[in-house]
């Protein structure tokens, strides 16, 4: 079951490794195609926000208040107002407004921190904690909605969405260079 959550963060490391190729074109003075980044971002806030944080804090709802509990919830709060944000910028872009080169180059570079800093944070201090104090019952209980909800992955999961059909293709293509 926890496998089902390390496999969203290995997917998710993936996007964030697109999301590098475009701060470094950005940088480098090269055309970016923002319509990736849309997607990205859509695909974070819908999949990973909407879905992912959810089941974990399904998950941390088990363990209690503690202050792990709710320094992990208001890091999912972060998390989705940074991808909001984020994705505000590059709809201004897309609609032609300006958008100064080093806003959306330190916006971009800071998410992705952001964002990678999260998912070590959770594998360190959330995956160990789940592993220790959840039973083979609560495991059972959450496998099978877990499971549903990633078939469900409009991205990775079952049958790609055509809204993220672009977003596959390019992954797939960055996979082979």
């Amino acid at each position: 079951m926890l496998e089902l959550l390390r496999q969203d963060h290995a997917r998710i490391r993936r996007l964030l490794a697109l999301l590098d190729s475009k701060s470094a074109a950005i940088r480098a003075g090269q055309e970016v195609h923002y319509d990736v980044l849309k997607d990205v971002l859509d695909y974070l806030n819908h999949y990973v926000d909407g879905v992912h944080h959810k089941e974990e804090d399904e998950l941390l709802a088990k363990l209690g208040n503690s202050g792990l509990v709710l320094s992990l919830q208001k890091q999912h709060q972060q998390l989705e107002r940074a991808t909001q944000s984020l994705a505000q910028r590059v709809d201004m872009v897309l609609h032609d407004a300006i958008v100064p080169f080093d806003e959306m180059l330190i916006a971009l570079e800071d998410f992705v921190f952001e964002q990678r800093a999260h998912l070590v944070f959770e594998e360190e201090n959330l995956f160990p904690l789940l592993e220790q104090q959840l039973n083979d019952q609560d495991w059972l209980q959450l496998q099978k909605q877990l499971e549903e909800k990633a078939a469900k992955d409009p991205l990775f999961g079952a049958e790609v969405s055509t809204d993220y059909s672009a977003l596959w293709d390019k992954l797939k293509e960055e996979e082979e260079e």
